[in-house]
């Protein structure tokens, strides 16, 4: 139901910016679209990604120290939620009209961001040897593999990636038709790769 809202309010706003864009163009005789908007448009595109992940910390016990308690070794184990975005790069994005033909280039989403969320990071489960602690570097370390990990997850996952380039298109695409209607043109839409995006 929410996603259902969102998507609502994405839809409502890509036409208010049409509008706003339109506009001015009202009273001009001859009506040119501006495609101006592009890069917000974009990030309306923006896909998040919920991730609850896992991060570990493992030390084994060396040399001598395996023989007197385990001096040396030390294990952590953290639970943590995340949100990964994923996305195109608006700045490689060109809109190039030519009558009612548009030919536009997208490159393939990428990550843009990835945020683990400090508050929901448990208290970690820890074991440790005789005359060893778990520092305040190490839990730092942990935290920063969590979202090292999370990020090399959400790399590998090719149908999210596809999703969100998908999503990026359709978006761009009901931007173009919109902002043709406003100006009483017919839009034909054509995508094209950038190898140089």
């Amino acid at each position: 139901m929410v996603s259902e809202e969102k998507e609502m309010f994405k839809k409502i706003l890509l036409l208010i910016i049409s509008l706003v864009i339109a506009l001015p163009l009202a009273g001009c005789e001859k009506k040119e679209a501006d495609f101006s908007e592009t890069k917000a448009i974009c990030e309306l595109a923006t896909l998040k990604c919920y991730y609850h992940n896992t991060s570990e910390l493992k030390q084994d016990s060396s040399g001598i120290g395996k023989w007197f308690g385990n001096i040396g070794y030390k294990k952590a184990w953290i639970e943590y939620d995340g949100i990964v975005k994923l996305g195109i790069d608006a700045s490689k994005v060109k809109i190039e009209p030519n009558g009612n033909k548009v030919k536009v280039y997208v490159p393939n989403a990428t990550i843009l961001g990835v945020d683990v969320d400090v508050a929901s990071i448990s208290e970690a489960v820890s074991e440790t040897g005789w005359f060893t602690k778990i520092t305040t570097e190490e839990r730092a370390e942990t935290q920063k593999k969590a979202q090292e990990d999370m990020k090399a997850k959400a790399e590998s996952n090719t149908a999210l990636l596809s999703q969100a380039t998908q999503r990026a298109k359709d978006t761009i695409k009901d931007y173009i038709l919109n902002v043709g209607s406003l100006i009483g043109v017919e839009y034909e839409i054509e995508w094209m790769v950038d190898n140089n995006a």
